[in-house]
């Protein structure tokens, strides 16, 4: 890495880091600053993305303040993600910033907002959809109650649109199987609550058996009225006495 001036004469110590930079995490589309703290404050410094110099920009606004040096990155993106260094001439001062992608997690109805809650009954499915900003499928996860689910007949887990969107889909579900449903990516993570209610009230199964033997009713009534026309058709010599009877 190259010298910068610190404004220094042979009598003056080295320049010196009273703070350091700090790895740190941002979201892509946003914006983070990288700040650090000299010995003196007449210091100019250089700043570096690995072996490359940054320069004033619109990417990059390179500030000072007094003793204050701070590197602000517009617009991050995944390939914002590296080491920064700042240097000056004497000393450098290098920390890691890492970019993680957004992440918009939905229900199977919604789309682009937070998971929600999710009531059925027992014996029944609950479906979880979550949609990422960019793919991802390796640093994925859904969790319940806080433990991985794992596939099984009971837990299907589906990626798709090339590791955008993710399900879960939760079969022969009992009021034991009750939880907090969450999607982690990477950092980021969304959650809700799934809530598995007993078998429908007497009155839903009461109403439900009604309309079901007011269907049957008119199965049979169509049905007699179809068998008599036949009749009527097939033995038209008859057809009075079938009517009386």
């Amino acid at each position: 890495l190259g010298k910068s001036d610190c404004g220094r004469g042979p009598e003056l110590p080295p320049v010196s880091f009273k703070k350091e930079l700090e790895s740190q995490e941002a979201r892509e589309g946003g914006e983070t600053t990288l700040s650090c703290e000299t010995s003196s404050p007449g210091c100019k410094v250089t700043w570096w993305k690995g072996s490359t110099v940054l320069s004033q920009g619109e990417k990059y606004t390179i500030q000072q303040r007094a003793t204050t040096h701070s590197l602000v990155i517009h617009k991050l993106v995944k390939e914002d993600s590296g080491e920064y260094t700042c240097d000056t001439g004497d000393k450098k001062s290098t920390a890691r910033l890492t970019i993680k992608g957004n992440c918009f997690c939905t229900s199977h109805r919604k789309k682009k907002q937070s998971l929600e809650n999710v009531e059925t009954f027992d014996g029944g499915e609950a479906l979880f959809e979550c949609a990422l900003s960019r793919p991802e499928s390796k640093d994925c996860h859904w969790l319940l109650d806080g433990k991985p689910v794992k596939e099984s007949p009971k837990a299907e887990i589906v990626s798709f649109e090339s590791g955008r969107r993710h399900l879960l889909l939760l079969k022969d579900l009992h009021d034991k199987d009750s939880c907090t449903v969450t999607f982690k990516a990477g950092t980021a993570s969304t959650s809700a609550q799934l809530t598995v209610k007993g078998e429908p009230s007497s009155l839903l199964k009461l109403s439900i058996s009604s309309q079901a033997e007011k269907v049957c009713n008119l199965i049979s009534v169509f049905y007699k009225m179809y068998r008599l026309a036949c009749l009527s058709i097939l033995y038209p010599s008859s057809f009075p006495s079938i009517l009386r009877y």
